[in-house]
């Protein structure tokens, strides 16, 4: 289990170390196979096969969805890639409220698609996460997200409410 805090430096980390917050660019850049097929009610799913790491990725889902879903899924590469070798890890399991790997997939998703500086501005502005969200074309939930994890990093954040299970819509 990892804390807001292990998650944002992973994600950062991994941003930095390759000049980006593409979760596509971040994929390729760290040897993750991304494929599209249809996966009927799956968004997606991250999975090792004969030592090769792929995030399969629904293509009924628009650009908007695909990027988050790879951000998520490359969440679990970066912190659960010891699971995915016992078992594929589903974006479906996102539905268990109870879920600490998907949620942690989440976290790292909102730290990897949504920079400190550019929320904590809009915050500065009397935001909430649903205006976030709209500012930064994301979802409210992973702005909610992200949220908590500036309050728990310290910033005087008062504590937002958001559904674990955001990626179920």
């Amino acid at each position: 289990m990892y804390s807001h805090e292990e998650i944002f430096k992973k994600a950062t980390k991994l941003a930095m170390e390759h000049g980006t917050r593409d979760p596509f660019r971040l994929a390729k850049g760290t040897g993750v196979i991304v494929t599209y097929h249809d996966l009927g009610s799956l968004k997606g799913m991250y999975t090792i096969i004969q030592r090769n790491r792929f995030c399969a990725l629904n293509e009924n889902l628009n650009e908007y969805e695909q990027r988050l879903i790879c951000a998520h899924e490359l969440g679990h590469d970066v912190l659960h890639r010891a699971l995915a070798l016992d078992r594929y890890l589903q974006e479906h399991t996102i539905y268990q409220f109870n879920n600490r790997i998907e949620y942690e997939a989440n976290i790292f998703a909102a730290e990897l698609l949504l920079p400190d500086e550019d929320v904590l501005e809009l915050v500065k502005c009397g935001y909430d996460a649903a205006q976030i969200a709209r500012c930064l074309e994301t979802d409210a939930d992973l702005a909610a997200i992200k949220l908590e994890s500036l309050r728990q990093k310290g910033y005087g954040l008062r504590s937002g409410e958001y559904k674990r299970n955001f990626l179920r819509k």
